[in-house]
């Protein structure tokens, strides 16, 4: 019981702080943003015909709009907290490293998910993909691909920032 108190505390914590960076910044967001809505609009110059867009696309699209910008994002935050020292300061704070990398995520998953509430519409429109036939299961499958991509690239994007500042 008190161990998982700390743990959601800390994870909280890391969270919270990530948030609130961002929304005073907005620095990762309006980049993450721009660079999917960029994307969307590449593929739809490429795959709309005459107003027709190429049948099926709008899944694969959406997929890549979402795993490049996510890439962008993650690669962005940790720099941010190498450049600052502050992932210098969270590994040295007496913090489980399991809670910190899972409020590293939870910031990243949030940072997408606002993406995605504008992308996914936006994708939707443009290639007229019925995106929205079956909510639950859109919700349930951008949850689970969200959450999986932000899984790995959260913790390669901190291998990599941690051997980088070790040069």
């Amino acid at each position: 019981g008190r161990l998982m108190r700390g743990f959601v505390r800390a994870v909280w914590v890391v969270t919270r702080k990530d948030i609130l960076i961002e929304t005073r910044t907005r620095e990762i967001l309006f980049t993450t943003l721009f660079f999917a809505l960029a994307c969307v609009l590449v593929f739809a110059f490429g795959f709309v015909r005459e107003g027709r867009p190429v049948q099926d696309a709008a899944a694969g699209i959406l997929w890549i709009a979402i795993a490049f910008s996510g890439t962008l994002a993650l690669g962005r935050a940790f720099e941010r907290e190498r450049h600052g020292e502050t992932l210098r300061a969270l590994l040295m704070a007496p913090v489980d490293r399991p809670a910190l990398y899972v409020g590293k995520l939870l910031g990243i998953v949030i940072l997408l998910a606002v993406v995605e509430m504008l992308i996914v519409p936006m994708v939707g429109v443009m290639f007229q993909a019925r995106l929205f036939a079956h909510p639950g299961l859109m919700i349930g499958l951008l949850a689970a691909g969200t959450i999986g991509f932000a899984s790995v690239g959260t913790l390669f994007a901190a291998m990599l920032v941690r051997t980088r500042s070790r040069d």
